[in-house]
């Protein structure tokens, strides 16, 4: 599962690639509302390793490295 901290009621957009690029995960429209979110991510069967977390809504985007 990831937790992030959100301001207000909104549809975002959740897209997970590892470091070469590859797309691992994909959400469109999850539901945050403000305060802490919990996305739930089934990671099973990825390697151990870094991966980069975009979460993105019609306003802005915001990037994180995130380790697994």
């Amino acid at each position: 599962d990831v937790i992030f901290e959100y301001d207000q009621d909104n549809s975002i957009n959740v897209v997970v690639t590892d470091l070469a690029g590859r797309e691992m995960y994909r959400s469109a429209g999850f539901g945050a509302t403000p305060g802490l979110n919990v996305l739930p991510i089934n990671a099973s069967g990825w390697a151990d390793g870094a991966y980069i977390i975009t979460l993105s809504d019609n306003e802005r985007q915001i990037s994180h490295k995130i380790f697994y």
